[in-house]
């Protein structure tokens, strides 16, 4: 059985469908579940929550729902559309 230990919390004021730690230098992203397409970066100090960039390309209809760091670097991000 996997156990954790929450270390501290901070409030996040937006409502995000997943986040993802990256593993080159542990900044945490989140993708809010707006339909912005906006990928955010989240302080873990502080929960100051900044825009890290825009995913463009699948349209108005997606619905951005999932976030994934790989070990390089990348980030994917799963979509649905409508």
């Amino acid at each position: 059985m996997l156990r954790a230990t929450v270390l501290s919390s901070v409030p996040v004021i937006r409502v995000l469908g997943d986040i993802a730690v990256s593993a080159d230098d542990g900044t945490i992203y989140g993708s809010p579940i707006d339909g912005s397409g906006t990928v955010l970066s989240i302080d873990p100090t502080t929960g100051t929550v900044t825009r890290a960039f825009t995913v463009t390309g699948p349209g108005a209809s997606a619905s951005y729902n999932s976030l994934t760091a790989l070990p390089a670097g990348e980030l994917l991000q799963g979509i649905s559309t409508s």
